[in-house]
């Protein structure tokens, strides 16, 4: 694999390239001859593989990592698109959590209004999470709704308690 040496500069809005090179000591005596500081930040060497074989993939598959929550009705479904490069390590794997939002009825567990969004009280709302590779925000939202309703049909979606706002483990 063909790797190629970044010396780089700065950082956030000043970050900067400073020069390529094919070869790591060439980019190293660079950064020697500088002095390893310029007038602002220090010089950093970054490297990279040039066709690695994990974009390769990716771009054969022609599917991107989605991170997918949504309620146990299917509803208030969010949806984000990760950024590359990413690890495939829990796609698939089904976590449940909580999701919160705002209404102006009052939950049983509320012991006050949200200070920021008043009138509002936070509601608590069990939810599942879900890792899928897919080709777009729409493709992922239907296989999680597939995910989700496997969960359902096979009684794993952990109890939920209205009263209290958690899952009925956790609610002790």
């Amino acid at each position: 694999m063909t790797k190629v040496y970044v010396v780089t500069q700065g950082y956030y809005s000043a970050y900067r390239i400073v020069g390529l090179f094919s070869d790591k000591e060439k980019a190293e005596d660079l950064i020697k001859l500088a002095g390893g500081k310029g007038d602002w930040e220090e010089y950093d060497l970054e490297e990279y593989t040039l066709d690695d074989p994990y974009f390769l993939e990716v771009l054969k598959v022609k599917l991107l990592l989605w991170h997918v929550t949504m309620d146990k009705n299917g509803d208030n479904v969010y949806a984000s698109q990760q950024d590359l490069p990413y690890s495939l390590e829990n796609v698939g794997e089904v976590n449940f959590g909580i999701a919160y939002y705002y209404s102006k009825k009052k939950p049983p567990y509320a012991k006050r209004r949200d200070p920021i969004f008043k009138p509002k009280y936070m509601w608590n709302k069990p939810t599942l999470t879900i890792e899928v590779q897919a080709k777009s925000e729409k493709h992922a939202v239907k296989i999680v709704n597939e995910k989700r309703g496997q969960v359902i049909a096979n009684n794993q979606w952990p109890e939920w308690d209205d009263e209290t706002g958690k899952y009925k483990e956790d609610a002790d």
